[in-house]
């Protein structure tokens, strides 16, 4: 969360762009977002941060998670999809 000089929240999006190389946003599949609700949490979040583009990273080679592949591009489509229809300017 961005703060003023007065410790004051502020909600301006930073002026800079970024790239999140490695996030753990894309819901139920590891030990990042459990759900969509909160994946849709974090991506605000970062793109508060001037993130516009997130590399969605789950896991895949634990053994806790060997069944990620298969779940990886339905949900990226799925977040996606609640991005744009909630007019956020995130690209996964």
């Amino acid at each position: 969360m961005r703060h003023t000089k007065n410790g004051e929240k502020a909600n301006k999006v930073s002026t800079f762009s970024y790239i999140d190389l490695h996030c753990h946003i894309l819901p139920g599949l590891d030990d990042g977002a459990a759900t969509m609700e909160e994946a849709l949490k974090m991506a605000a979040v970062a793109r508060q941060d001037g993130v516009e583009v997130i590399v969605a990273t789950p896991h895949v080679f634990d053994e806790d998670y060997r069944h990620a592949n298969e779940k990886i591009p339905a949900l990226v489509a799925s977040l996606q999809q609640a991005l744009d229809s909630n007019g956020m300017a995130v690209r996964l």
